[in-house]
């Protein structure tokens, strides 16, 4: 995947991120765009942008991530994400910020 332009989508000034397998053409995944700490990405399902991260996120800190109907169990529309701890980690000598998460009942 990569961003092959920044172009206005949905009123917004977002990224487009491409992607595809060898031998299919690059086709548009995703739009992406941050507004402060955070991304949101549209939702092609329920047409609207989706809180995706944000980076200010602290420990006890949530949100949802809409999901297409019929794509989970139970009848249920939404995925919620809970920040159980943060970290650190260093890669490529850059440090970053780790988050450890919770959602549909696995640790991440």
């Amino acid at each position: 995947m990569q961003v092959d332009a920044e172009v206005v989508f949905q009123g917004r000034l977002c990224r487009r991120i491409i992607g595809g397998r060898a031998g299919f053409p690059q086709e548009p995944l995703f739009y992406v765009y941050n507004q402060g700490d955070s991304v949101f990405c549209w939702n092609a399902y329920n047409h609207w942008f989706n809180l995706l991260y944000d980076f200010s996120a602290e420990t006890g800190d949530s949100w949802e991530i809409e999901m297409p109907a019929g794509s989970l169990p139970d009848g249920d529309t939404s995925i919620s994400v809970f920040i159980d701890s943060t970290g650190y980690t260093i890669q490529n000598n850059d440090t970053l910020k780790v988050w450890y998460i919770t959602y549909d009942d696995y640790a991440h």
